[in-house]
């Protein structure tokens, strides 16, 4: 008792003098703004956010899978992926199905609810914040609140993640408005001493329901007002303690359901993307990237100089409490790797960082000069929110290439210019083009990874598995395949939500047995990968050769490279021509015989058989040949389906490839030089002179002055009818320089 008495006396005196320093100090001189050129910043702010979050807005193939699951919740098949399937948690938001599930019931749009639910989210959290600010403020200074909305509005991850489909907005909203509200709570007393009615609890209940690493958070603020009103009081909050009750029911509650229903203490996306790997360096890499794409070495001092504000105003629990949550969130991300997404674990930050932020900028107006000084520092900080995003996003290519930049680095031009720190007109210059070269670096060892994935690039992958799922219907419309087949792929978003197939997650996502197996692959969050043997005894009818879908359509690389490596190397590849321009393109874990059987309406054969590859080429010589006429085709590609000819034997259609191609592309000496191969080949040995001489003339230009004397040495050696896999099989550019990674298994390449 004697020490409680002790240490109130103690603060009743530091808080006395406090007082008396403050009456001694001089009025603070502060801007007089009006009302109405406040609240015109606001509505400048929610214009910039409004366009911001136009130009960002998405669905990613990942919500998919809550809409699956949301579907057959209320279909009455349980939360289950695959109806009637076993029961596997391949979902961490449970709160977002079920209210996807909700709107579903009541006849509404998933997709397009999914968007509102994530603009309305996106508008509260920015109101709350704002309220905060204006809250804690004289009306003279309501113009700071007006900062933490500009800052929002300007930052792209906060705009990217105001859509997606996914449940981010939401779990921001809910996090953000708990910590807030534990401030009003452990600082504010109603009358006779009582605290504000405990509401936070609940909030970070919810969080917790809608992303696990909820818990996480909610637990470091409850320790965190804990330690705080112990500090404050010299007494145990136990009461206070005892408020929290909410947040433990929910979680309990969540728990207990999950083991009931799944048998497992944590989702299994948990086993599939982290299991006991531990990840320091990656997601370190992960963090500094974030911290270099939105120059959060600005911020450090506006937070020093907001959090010292705090503290003479006697409201250091705000600052505490952010770093409270933020802190140990940030570890566990590193610890884990990262995430495949684009900063989406961390965009809780930025609210809780700009908030302390407008606070120092507040306390350093204390005269005009200062004033312009604060001004000058805000839109520094603006410029370091704003200016990588923006030419990462004006620079990112508009083709669908996976994991680029850095899967391509190296390898294509677009790969190699992308973030170029001598084409910065602002870092191009030293010690500025180190920090470019820095943020390049890292961005690309990020994405060979499949971490960071950016929005640009999931925003095309979706049109992709679009236009995949509705080629597999129009072959299930057809009946050329079974409804009722078993298929193996690596992307199971929108493909299985269109097409109803029963899946088989090679990821391990929405399946137990891989998610628990071994990691193969380096690759953030798709580490794991089923194998053959566990197909085959799962029964799986198809295992397809591409990621996204078994039916690839004519033109398709994919489909194109894997009938080209048949060709070159043989293999255990199936095609089948289901008609409309579409072809199967797989493996049969049950064997070709079961196969047949299953697919009674089709015709089954090797990939390399001639009948198969006869049919694709008359089917996409027509349009190809029609863009290649018009300039529309792509160098890579010409030379990839004159190869297919080729390898087919079917030398006139490669010489005609060539013969066009050499016109379009009069620079390129390949093309030159494999047109006179076709027309030695076919007998026309004075039509080959001029392509030859022509390829030789282009090398000697590019400095190789010996290259017409090597490609006449080779040219005499060729004879009619000859094998040319070798030569075809030697001369196509790098696979990887379209729509699969160059090497390894990444969530979105090629197998």
């Amino acid at each position: 008792m004697r020490s409680t008495a002790t240490k109130d006396t103690a603060r009743a005196k530091s808080q006395r003098r406090s007082a008396l320093a403050n009456e001694r100090r001089p009025a603070a001189w502060s801007p007089t703004v009006p009302e109405a050129v406040v609240w015109g910043g606001m509505a400048l702010a929610a214009l910039i956010l409004v366009l911001h979050v136009r130009t960002y807005t998405f669905l990613t193939d990942d919500s998919f899978i809550s809409f699956r699951y949301a579907r057959n919740l209320v279909h009455g098949y349980g939360l289950v992926f695959n109806p009637g399937g076993e029961r596997v948690e391949g979902y961490t938001n449970l709160l977002w199905v079920l209210l996807l599930a909700g709107f579903r019931a009541i006849g509404l749009g998933m997709e397009r609810m999914a968007l509102v639910l994530s603009f309305a989210a996106t508008a509260a959290l920015v109101a709350i914040v704002v309220r905060f600010v204006w809250a804690r403020v004289p009306r003279g200074q309501r113009w700071i609140a007006v900062l933490p909305a500009l800052f929002l509005a300007c930052t792209r991850s906060f705009a990217v993640w105001a859509s997606s489909g996914l449940e981010t907005r939401l779990f921001d909203l809910l996090l953000v408005a708990g910590l807030l509200r534990l401030v009003d709570e452990t600082e504010s007393t109603g009358e006779n001493g009582r605290s504000l009615r405990p509401v936070a609890p609940w909030l970070f209940g919810l969080a917790s329901l809608t992303r696990p690493d909820g818990v996480l958070v909610g637990g470091c603020a409850f320790l965190a007002s804990m330690a705080f009103e112990w500090r404050r009081t010299g007494r145990i909050p136990i009461q206070r303690a005892l408020a929290w009750w909410p947040m433990a029911a929910l979680i309990g509650a969540h728990l207990a359901f999950r083991l009931a229903y799944y048998g497992y203490w944590v989702p299994n996306t948990f086993y599939a993307k982290v299991g006991s790997r531990h990840s320091w360096g990656a997601g370190g890499l992960y963090l500094t990237l974030f911290a270099l794409e939105y120059g959060a070495v600005l911020w450090l001092p506006g937070l020093i100089a907001g959090t010292s504000s705090y503290k003479r105003k006697n409201a250091l629990f705000v600052p505490i409490l952010f770093a409270a949550a933020v802190v140990p969130h940030a570890l566990y991300i590193a610890e884990i790797g990262g995430d495949h997404f684009e900063f989406r674990p961390l965009d809780f930050y930025l609210p809780l960082v700009f908030l302390v932020l407008a606070e120092g900028i507040r306390s350093w107006v204390v005269s005009p000069r200062r004033a312009v000084q604060a001004a000058l520092y805000a839109a520094a900080v603006l410029f370091g929110l704003t200016w990588f995003p923006l030419r990462s996003h004006i620079q990112f290519p508009r083709q669908y290439w996976p994991g680029f930049p850095g899967t391509y680095a190296g390898l294509l031009p677009e790969a190699d210019r992308y973030l170029a720190p001598e084409n910065d007109p602002v870092f191009r210059f030293w010690p500025l083009r180190e920090v470019a070269g820095a943020y390049r670096d890292l961005m690309r060892e990020q994405t060979t990874h499949f971490g960071g994935i950016r929005q640009e690039e999931h925003r095309m992958f979706l049109e992709t598995a679009n236009t995949a799922a509705g080629h597999i219907n129009d072959v299930l419309a057809r009946d050329a395949l079974p409804r009722d087949l078993y298929v193996a792929i690596d992307c199971v978003g929108a493909v299985p939500y269109r097409t109803d197939l029963r899946i088989l997650d090679r990821l391990g996502l929405t399946d137990a047995h891989v998610a628990h197996g071994p990691f193969v692959s380096q690759a953030v969050a798709h580490g794991k990968y089923a194998t053959m043997e566990y197909a085959r005894e799962r029964g799986v009818d198809i295992w397809s050769a591409d990621p996204v879908s078994p039916v690839l359509p004519v033109g398709n690389s994919r489909l194109e490279r894997g009938i080209r490596r048949a060709l070159a190397e043989g293999g255990d590849y199936y095609s089948a021509d289901l008609g409309n321009g579409n072809f199967l393109f797989c493996l049969f874990p049950q064997g070709v015989v079961r196969a047949q059987e299953r697919m009674p309406r089709i015709r089954l054969l090797p990939v390399q058989d001639s009948t198969i590859v006869a049919s694709y080429i008359r089917q996409v010589l027509p349009p190809f040949l029609a863009d290649l006429e018009a300039g529309r085709a792509n160098p890579r590609r010409v030379q990839r389906v004159g190869e297919l000819c080729i390898l087919a034997g079917d030398l006139e259609s490669a010489g005609s490839i060539y013969d066009i191609a050499s016109r379009t592309f009069p620079d390129n000496w390949q093309f030159s030089w494999m047109l006179a191969i076709c027309r030695k080949m076919l007998g026309d040995v004075a039509g080959a002179s001029a392509p030859l001489l022509r390829a030789g003339d282009i090398l000697a230009r590019s400095g190789d002055p010996a290259a017409p004397t090597r490609l006449q040495a080779i040219f005499e050696q060729l004879k009619p009818g000859m094998s040319l896999r070798g030569l075809a099989a030697n001369t196509e550019p790098d696979e990887g320089h379209e729509e699969a990674p160059p090497a390894g298994r990444g969530p979105r390449g090629a197998p």
